[in-house]
């Protein structure tokens, strides 16, 4: 079994974006669009700070996790253009809910249409999630919608204050200065925590 030091699972639990998911031997297919080197994610030049977080952080996970470079843009054509339904004057229908968010998918590329802010976080994080499915950087032609199942309650359990009991050594290989508590792209109220994915229907 493998030792480790006190508080190396924050290393892990801090890794937002696994590295090298994907399989190179995977070939496109007709029904499917896959996004190339120099990915355009478009959002609104005014856009909110959860949707320009969740924008940078999907960039990073085509980088990380697929090896593919992304960059957000506000103007122009993008590979996959996030937006809210209110801007966009489309109605989400049933969907139109907390979190709710469809993803239209074509030749001409990736559409997100959600009901709030926090929809198209949560859309751009299932993208990845199928992305993981698929081990490549593509989506499947067609059009999926979802919504949160309920709104979850958490309860954190804090670790860092524990570092206190700890001998002064470690308290210095297990620092705030060498490993912060959140990622330093991804503020609290706009991070991508790995686990926290949600229940949809």
């Amino acid at each position: 079994m493998k030792s480790q030091n006190n508080y190396d699972f924050r290393r892990e639990l801090l890794t937002v974006h696994e590295p090298n998911l994907r399989d190179f031997e995977r070939v496109p297919q007709l029904h499917e669009l896959w996004l190339a080197e120099g990915a355009h994610i478009r959002i609104a030049a005014d856009e909110c700070a959860v949707i320009s977080v969740a924008a940078e952080d999907f960039c990073d996970y085509l980088s990380v996790s697929m090896g593919v470079s992304a960059a957000v843009v506000t103007d122009g054509k993008g590979s996959v253009t996030v937006r809210l339904a209110k801007d966009a004057g489309v109605d989400l229908g049933e969907f139109a809910a907390y979190k709710g968010f469809r993803i239209e998918t074509s030749a001409d590329g990736i559409t997100v249409t959600a009901h709030d802010e926090r929809g198209a976080q949560q859309a751009l994080y299932y993208i990845e999630d199928l992305m993981n499915f698929a081990g490549a950087p593509c989506l499947a032609y067609g059009k999926i919608e979802k919504r949160a199942m309920y709104t979850p309650q958490m309860v954190h359990s804090a670790y860092d204050i524990d570092e206190r009991g700890l001998p002064s050594s470690a308290r210095r290989s297990n620092s705030r200065a060498e490993i912060p508590l959140f990622p330093r792209a991804l503020p609290p109220a706009g991070g991508h925590v790995p686990t926290g994915r949600f229940c949809w229907i």
